[in-house]
């Protein structure tokens, strides 16, 4: 009986040996290889030290051969994905063209972040990015349905009580197919920017 739990203990560990070194070879995340890099580090200082003391020339070939290797990593696998970067660094206009491309809502986003008018934003759509937003805001549902105010989605009562929360603009947008969640014949908004799917409205007085 101890025979036959020591061999299934045996092969457990086997098993699991295995299926961490296929996680590691499998692994497409180089952040889990931080550890691995720094050890092999510390052993090719140990090593070229080693080299350097019995055969100076040689050691500094090898060391202008490693820093050459990783040169042409950057150039090869990092300074492709960077292109864009560097265009944007140097192109103003490219970085305007991209920021409106890849950042959603960014002319909103510019007017409320820039008017002096703006004290504190509703956002009515959960899934809206507000980590643009350099103002104040109130998002009434969350991105996992949480229910910030007691009015929750109900734009009837979250009008009426838009100066009771010192909100002074709003922020409506179509998404997923969905239609503006702002009337437009309300009477208490003025629209003061539009922009495809999304606008911007005063809260009036």
């Amino acid at each position: 009986m101890g025979l036959l739990a020591a061999l299934q203990r045996s092969e457990a560990s086997r098993r699991s040996i295995g299926e961490v070194l296929g996680w590691f070879v499998t692994e497409q995340d180089a952040r889990f290889l931080i550890h691995v890099y720094i050890l092999l580090a510390i052993f090719a200082i140990w090593g070229w030290r080693e080299l350097a003391a019995k055969s100076p020339r040689t050691g500094r070939v090898l060391a202008g051969a490693a820093i050459a290797c990783s040169i042409l990593y950057g150039l090869i696998l990092i300074v492709p994905d960077r292109v864009a970067d560097i265009r944007a660094a140097t192109s103003a206009d490219f970085e305007a063209e991209r920021k409106s491309r890849e950042i959603p809502y960014v002319e909103s986003f510019a007017y409320l972040n820039s008017e002096e008018q703006v004290k504190k934003a509703l956002i009515l759509e959960p899934r809206v990015p507000t980590f643009y937003l350099r103002k104040d805001y109130v998002k009434p549902i969350g991105r996992f349905g949480e229910q910030t105010i007691p009015e929750g989605n109900n734009f009837g009562l979250l009008a009426g009580k838009s100066n009771a929360y010192g909100i002074t603009h709003i922020l409506d947008v179509r998404l997923d197919g969905k239609d503006f969640r702002v009337p437009e014949s309300d009477g208490k908004l003025e629209l003061v920017l539009e922009n495809g799917d999304e606008r911007v409205y005063r809260v009036l007085p």
